[in-house]
């Protein structure tokens, strides 16, 4: 019987990505040590975990796991068990696509006298090439093979306190200053003189520190 060696290739790259993926884990998977407030005062504290899409919140104490909606949490701060940084999320009201306002968690990045940094972090499956040997066809080579895997992505917030409103922030690059009028120009120069990409994450934070010292200086 004829053999084809670089059908075995592909077979076993194809369960090692697909492994790789699998057993893949992100903060929303874990359990941290954290605590949470409720609207109505009341406070727990134990093993969290959270659900960003769902807006929703589990807390474990003593073998007892609770669930609570956005609508119900106030606040909640936990000590990632990856990257052992507190992070903290509140329910604040967010305008959906219907107009309609309704409790959604947001974490806190930078915070201000009049605008806060925040950021939802959503997992979402993205088509990757691994090069596969031989492949389809005629010749020798390496080949591209699609494969879907699931990866982290940030979307970036912006709290105007004064507006009492989350506003969403796109991935173009002037769209943080767009909403710093009083201060646009000065945000901007530092970004240009720091090479800091507001779509990033880390640099929109290095951002908004700044943003932070400027206001602070005018009060």
């Amino acid at each position: 019987m004829k053999r084809y060696p670089f059908l075995s290739v592909l077979i076993v790259l194809t369960w090692l990505v697909t492994l790789g993926a699998a057993a893949q884990e992100f903060a929303k998977d874990r359990w941290h040590q954290g605590e949470a407030n409720l609207f109505n005062g009341e406070v727990y504290a134990g093993q969290v975990k959270f659900d960003l899409e769902n807006n929703s919140l589990q807390i474990s104490q003593s073998g007892t796991i609770r669930s609570f909606s956005a609508f119900q949490v106030e606040s909640f701060s936990l000590v990632d068990e990856q990257t052992k940084l507190v992070r903290t999320f509140y329910a604040l009201p967010y305008e959906r696509a219907d107009n309609y306002e309704t409790p959604t968690f947001f974490e806190l990045l930078s915070d201000g006298e009049t605008a806060s940094l925040l950021n939802r972090e959503v997992v979402v499956q993205r088509v990757v090439n691994q090069g596969v040997a031989g492949g389809w066809g005629w010749g020798w080579g390496m080949r591209p093979m699609g494969v879907t895997v699931p990866v982290l992505e940030n979307r970036l917030f912006l709290l105007d306190k004064e507006k009492s409103k989350v506003i969403k922030l796109n991935d173009k690059k002037g769209d943080l200053f767009e909403h710093l009028p009083s201060y646009r120009a000065e945000v901007e120069a530092y970004a240009k003189s720091k090479r800091l990409d507001p779509a990033r994450l880390d640099h929109a934070v290095q951002l908004m520190e700044y943003y932070h010292t400027l206001t602070k200086r005018s009060n």
